[in-house]
């Protein structure tokens, strides 16, 4: 049962309010899951009312009784009021559900950035490492939070993507690059500055945010969830799905969620008197929905366009966040490896994986490391310790940048940041064949100290490639691996 700080209770109230299963019912998930299941029967009520209309038109060109006629205008009038009042409800509801999202996205942009890009670097690297420790290490629930927790993830990262290619000047999009400029034109300001400025945070990263929790929401439609549960609704929802059923499910749930961001979502609505700033307004939003949209179809197929702010870390977060059974924990620092080679194939841009790549090196935020102590240079091996993935832009993808968390064997709150070297690292093979000369006796005391599960672990390698830390981090005291603290190399 995990202990929550406050910002973690803050975290799991915005996953929350994107995808939950409640009594109530009011996740951006649920609400979508209601809206399909609506969307027929609010067509089919505003095509009987138009048919209706149609009809009255065509019945008083054939009629020449003035009360007749009379009697048809007043039906008409009936039911073009009924209609405009139908057609003002159904739109205040979208504009209810916009402005929901809205928030979340304004939410999501406090929790990940701060007001500068080193500060929104360190922000996300705390949200990205907090969702990935939040997952247990066996269980059914392991995939279900992967599930909720993925649409913060990959939107994190995409924001994280998108500084870094702007910074780089790697952006090719013309919207995109129109907002750079009119923010340069509004006076002096640092190239590190652009992206945490107001203009582009509202403009750019609110559509891209949109984009990132709209992506998977095609799966709410009643033709997905057949697919995905089965007649009955009692199938596994995260089972290997047939070729033909894969392929159907991607086809569903890319089209609905493109009309649930145009027709149940939109543009916003302006509220105020003046002409001229609802024109302006109402083009504002126009663009936003628009290069909402842009980047949810080019995520299709990125190549390089500005599809792949999405696409990467949607590909990203499915093997961080896996909803697959039993992925082994070692898997996840061969992310690297899959998105180059998937960019090798042409599936994404090779200089936005790069980018991604830069920021994230080959060892997620939360990742838990095993590493020989650089003390251990000087005399023979005999331990070894724990640290935490917690910061991004590691110099080296195969070094990550972690907090420290054993001290001799023992678990401390006050340890200093690494930079893991490889050669240091028991992830990879030179650091593991140290412990050779170590006796089977020695890594079984060593396990003892820093297992909880102690009796269903020691059968398994007494040498770790790496540690999940769930358990570490369901403790309040252990919550908080993002302070300062000073960082030396090992």
């Amino acid at each position: 049962m995990f202990k929550e700080s406050s910002y973690l209770r803050s975290i799991k109230n915005l996953l929350y309010k994107i995808h939950d299963v409640s009594p109530v019912q009011d996740s951006l998930y649920e609400q979508a899951s209601d809206y399909f299941e609506q969307a027929k029967e609010i067509q089919q009520k505003k095509r009987e009312m138009q048919l209706e209309l149609k009809a009255i038109d065509k019945k008083a060109e054939e009629i020449t009784d003035n009360k007749k006629q009379k009697n048809l205008q007043q039906t008409k009038g009936i039911v073009s009021s009924q209609l405009k009042v139908f057609n003002k409800k159904v739109d205040e509801k979208r504009i209810e559900r916009h402005r929901e999202v809205k928030q979340i996205c304004n939410n999501l942009l406090e929790l990940a950035e701060g007001q500068s890009f080193q500060e929104n670097n360190s922000r996300s690297a705390r949200l990205l490492g907090t969702l990935f420790m939040l997952t247990p290490e066996i269980g059914r629930k392991v995939r279900l939070q992967n599930m909720f927790s993925k649409h913060i993830y990959k939107a994190t990262l995409a924001l994280r993507l998108l500084d870094q290619l702007v910074m780089t000047n790697d952006i090719i999009d013309p919207y995109v690059t129109a907002q750079i400029d009119e923010i340069k034109a509004l006076g002096d300001i640092e190239d590190d500055q652009i992206t945490s400025h107001p203009l582009f945070r509202e403009r750019v990263k609110i559509p891209v945010i949109f984009a990132a929790l709209v992506q998977d929401i095609g799966r709410m439609h009643p033709d997905a969830q057949l697919i995905l549960k089965g007649e009955d609704g009692k199938q596994d929802e995260f089972r290997v799905l047939e070729k033909d059923e894969r392929q159907t499910l991607l086809k569903t749930t890319f089209q609905q969620a493109l009309l649930y961001m145009q027709n149940a979502l939109g543009a916003d609505r302006y509220t105020g008197n003046s002409q001229d700033e609802r024109a302006i307004f109402n083009q504002i939003e126009k663009d936003k929905l628009a290069f909402a949209i842009k980047i949810l179809k080019s995520s299709l197929k990125p190549q390089n366009g500005i599809g792949n702010i999405l696409k990467l870390p949607q590909v990203y977060a499915s093997i961080a966040l896996t909803t697959k059974q039993n992925q082994p924990l070692a898997v996840m620092p061969k992310m690297g490896q899959m998105l180059t080679k998937g960019a090798e194939q042409g599936m994404f841009s090779a200089k936005a994986t790069d980018a991604l790549l830069r920021i994230t090196g080959n060892f997620p935020q939360g990742f838990g490391v095993a590493f020989i102590p650089k003390e251990m240079d000087k005399r023979d091996i005999d331990k070894y310790e724990y640290a935490v993935v917690n910061r991004l832009y590691p110099d080296n993808p195969d070094e990550p940048i972690a907090r420290c968390v054993t001290r001799n064997l023992e678990y401390n709150s006050n340890c200093p940041d690494f930079v893991i070297s490889k050669s240091h690292n028991l992830y990879f093979e030179p650091a593991r064949k140290a412990f050779e000369v170590v006796s089977p006796e020695r890594l079984l005391e060593i396990l003892s100290k820093l297992v909880s599960n102690f009796e269903e672990r020691k059968n398994q390698d007494l040498v770790p490639r790496c540690w999940h830390t769930y358990d570490y981090f369901s403790d309040a005291r252990h919550q908080n691996l993002w302070n300062n603290m000073p960082q030396y190399r090992n």
